[in-house]
């Protein structure tokens, strides 16, 4: 795996906006908590946005997913920053991605769940074919793990599709209604997802899956990879852990963030923030319980960002666009919006194309802050894309 902060190689229920009734922009006054209409308010009373820049991005004619040039604005580590406010939940991320090729048969990764927590398995067979499982025993009793969304993608020689395909599934899967419940005993090993028990992946090629799953008692999960035709659960008690090689391993915290920006102005021009960089965005952090070493999640992987974004209406009565340009290398992902000028839904990106490269920048949705108080935006970095990001909001119109 390649770093340029955070790069893999080739090789909390979320908000459903649609039917909600727009509401008139209103501030709330710190001396009463009753909500005042804008127009009425003076220069006191209202927030200051950032100073942004004006820039030239061709986002007009733009659909939602579309590559779009960033031309003389490609640098954007220049332009004015924002800096979001910050809630992190205290959901785990048990996170299985070293030895990241794997070339026999062991124990990945595994510990002890209780509550709420997301399940990352990225892993490539090496010279031989495996087979790999995601299972769970009860510790101190009986355990019930209720699967509330997942994304499963590969085997695949292609390993930025298979991220990109992994974090669609993900977020498509949210918004069904019955989540899958496993009954998870003491004494024995279960599977959680009979889909990866059935795959056998080839020598180069990439099984990668997320779930998100709330375990009432406590669990302890394992990945594992086991030969061909092998039962993963009856193998999983007495296999050897492998050892790490320069990828991450580990149960991190948060496997949530939500992260919010408001008073965005379009009168002030454009402004941006950074995911990923473990700087600005500050990197999950946690422990390999099978070695106890502590350690950073470079890129944060796996974490899923909750992006609110708050518009003043302006005079000038100029939209805002929110596009996610890569500065690490190759991007390609998914991404779940809010309405806007465009319907509010899950896609992939970036539409025709493979990936999209720095000097460029992928096209989220499209806001009115005249009719559109707020933005609502739901990613996780997808697995094999590089990190980090700049999020863009462009201000752009008449």
């Amino acid at each position: 795996m390649l770093w340029l902060l955070a790069c893999r190689s080739q090789e909390t229920t979320i908000s459903d906006w649609r039917g909600q009734p727009e509401e008139p922009f209103t501030t709330v006054r710190e001396d009463s908590g009753d909500p005042v209409d804008s127009t009425v308010l003076d220069s006191a009373d209202r927030c200051t946005p950032t100073a942004g820049r004006e820039v030239s991005v061709p986002v007009g004619a733009s659909l939602p997913g579309a590559i779009v040039e960033l031309g003389a604005d490609a640098d954007t580590p220049s332009w004015p920053s924002v800096t979001p406010r910050v809630e992190d939940g205290t959901a785990a991320l048990l996170f299985s991605d070293s030895p990241e090729t794997v070339s026999g048969p062991g124990l990945l990764y595994g510990d002890q769940v209780s509550g709420p927590a997301r399940l990352y398995l990225y892993h490539a067979s090496g010279p031989e074919p495996l087979q790999y499982g995601l299972v769970a025993r009860g510790v101190g009793g009986l355990a019930t793990l209720t699967v509330t969304a997942s994304g499963l993608a590969g085997p695949s020689p292609d390993y930025l599709y298979t991220g990109r395909v992994a974090a669609l599934r993900w977020l498509q899967s949210r918004r069904l209604p019955a989540p899958r419940v496993v009954e998870v005993p003491e004494g024995a090993w279960v599977s959680l997802d009979p889909a990866v028990d059935a795959l056998e992946v080839q020598s180069g090629r990439l099984l990668h899956g997320l779930w998100d799953v709330a375990v009432a008692g406590t669990a302890e999960v394992r990945f594992v990879a086991v030969s061909p035709g092998t039962d993963a659960a009856a193998q999983a008690g007495t296999l050897a852990a492998l050892p790490r090689d320069g990828h991450d391993r580990g149960t991190f915290v948060p496997a949530d963030r939500s992260l919010s920006v408001d008073c965005l102005d379009t009168t002030a021009g454009s402004v941006r923030f950074r995911l990923g960089d473990g700087v600005d965005d500050a990197s999950a952090v946690g422990v390999d319980a099978l070695t106890g070493v502590p350690g950073a999640l470079a890129g944060n992987y796996g974490v899923r960002y909750s992006l609110g974004l708050s518009f003043t209406p302006s005079a000038d009565r100029r939209r805002f666009a929110v596009l996610l340009a890569p500065r690490g290398g190759a991007l390609a992902g998914a991404v779940e919006v809010s309405d806007g000028l465009f319907p509010g839904s899950v896609f992939d990106f970036p539409r025709d194309a493979d990936a999209v490269e720095p000097g460029s920048a992928v096209l989220l949705g499209v806001w009115d802050p005249a009719v559109h108080a707020r933005a609502d935006l739901t990613w996780t970095p997808a697995g094999s894309s590089s990190l980090p990001v700049d999020v863009l909001l462009v201000a752009f119109g008449p």
